[in-house]
């Protein structure tokens, strides 16, 4: 089975929502583009990462499970448990608090 359409099914979750729940994050999509998604036709745009941000919070996903379960390699890599929390929690937030975010993580480091 697609992993999108698995991901839908665990969350009881119709097309039309996500379709409803990206819009509400400001990606442009349509009924059809997640029908083809889903049906494994086409593959949703995971390499835009305001996409793959938003595709994340509607399916109730970390961003690594998420490219996981689409099937990209996902190296664990040797970080503490709060680094990898931290990358987490940067991952959530817009680029501009991305930068934000480490220039305060920068600078308790110096």
């Amino acid at each position: 089975m697609n992993w999108l359409r698995q991901r839908l099914d665990e969350l009881n979750m119709s097309q039309s929502e996500l379709t409803r729940l990206l819009q509400i994050e400001g990606m442009e999509v349509s009924s059809s583009a997640i029908s083809h998604w889903t049906n494994g036709r086409y593959n949703p745009p995971l390499e835009d990462d305001s996409f793959r941000r938003a595709l994340a919070n509607a399916l109730k996903l970390e961003i690594p499970e998420l490219l996981r379960r689409a099937g990209y390699p996902v190296i664990n890599g040797k970080h503490s448990d709060k680094a990898e929390r931290a990358a987490i929690l940067i991952d959530r937030m817009t680029p501009e608090d991305q930068d934000k975010a480490l220039r305060v993580i920068e600078a308790l480091s110096s």
